[in-house]
């Protein structure tokens, strides 16, 4: 028997080597026989191909993806790297997706304006002027305005949600302790982003509304800051305010 073969017949049955202590009856005497040279087989060069990474924001991904599948010895770094795309990727996206805006809130005795965010170059003292004489008009009285903002997002940390839903919540929350601590009767919104994150609804001028949450009679129109520049858009102001004019007159 070839002795290679002899050695695979054991290695089958587990056994690791094999002397017989004696001849079997009527066996031939075992022959000293030479383990053959084996040839030498060529060895492939195994060094690892490495794809060309597609760029683009799903072809990093899918590159990635392709490299752990042909190279077993580099799936660990491969699978990191796949890792690092894409929260790349998730960060990306959420950051698109995070809304910015900036609000004016303006208190008064009895009633709360929700502007939106004062430009640069306006003056706040003749921005509050403009404010206190449409309230005062509106019979609402001599008040003592004072003015706030609310910014979003408030803090710029990834960890934090910041998204849409956290912006009208987060606004929901503030106006609420505002109404509560100064007791508001009245809500004018002003503005087409304060509309938006407050009534979850497109600028609706001219119409008075009761907001489902506080219960209040609530009323939008145009921004304010505009008329400071250009004060031909008082006229469309005030008629959008007539609703509430007549709400205030009555109580």
């Amino acid at each position: 028997m070839n002795e290679l073969q002899r050695q695979a017949y054991m290695e089958a049955m587990g056994v690791d080597c094999y002397v017989p202590r004696l001849h079997l009856p009527a066996a031939m005497p075992s022959v000293l026989c030479e383990i053959p040279e084996l040839a030498e087989v060529p060895v492939a060069n195994t060094e690892p191909s490495v794809a060309p990474i597609a760029k683009g924001k799903n072809g990093s991904a899918a590159a990635m993806q392709a490299l752990l599948g042909e190279d077993e010895p580099n799936k660990a770094q491969a699978q990191q790297s796949v890792e690092a795309v894409t929260e790349q990727l998730v960060q990306t996206t959420s950051a698109t997706s995070i809304p910015h805006f900036a609000l004016s809130i303006v208190r008064g005795s009895n009633i709360l304006i929700v502007d939106d965010g004062l430009p640069g170059h306006i003056n706040p003292a003749e921005y509050l002027q403009l404010l206190h004489n449409i309230v005062f008009a509106l019979g609402a009285g001599k008040q003592q305005l004072a003015i706030d903002s609310f910014v979003w997002p408030m803090v710029k940390n990834s960890q934090i949600d910041q998204s849409e839903t956290a912006a009208r919540q987060t606004l929901d929350a503030f106006l609420s302790k505002q109404i509560e601590q100064h007791k508001a009767h009245y809500i004018i919104v002003m503005g087409e982003t304060a509309a938006t994150y407050i009534t979850s609804e497109a600028l609706a001028t001219a119409t008075l509304h009761t907001h489902p949450q506080w219960q209040l009679p609530l009323i939008c129109t145009n921004s304010a800051s505009p008329m400071l520049d250009d004060p031909s858009l008082k006229r469309a102001v005030w008629n959008d305010l007539q609703p509430l004019l007549s709400v205030i007159k009555s109580s």
